[in-house]
């Protein structure tokens, strides 16, 4: 990704940030040969926005809200 907007090379890891952050996802992606790589970085958020959203209520205790509206 750095190598991209990047003229010069230098010790960035800017193209790997997004892989480490998500990571073990994200890194189990990048060794399928069907989809790109960059496919496991978003597969890699949505799983752990989606335990951190049951970790959450599970450690709080609050139930899942049936509805939004206050009819």
């Amino acid at each position: 990704m750095d190598a991209l907007f990047v003229a010069h090379e230098d010790a960035s890891l800017v193209g790997v940030w997004a892989f480490v952050v998500t990571a073990p996802t994200s890194l189990w992606f990048t060794s399928l040969l069907g989809p790109p790589p960059w496919a496991g970085v978003a597969v890699g958020a949505l799983v752990q926005a989606v335990w951190l959203g049951v970790v959450y209520r599970w450690a709080t205790g609050r139930p899942r809200p049936l509805g939004t509206g206050n009819a």
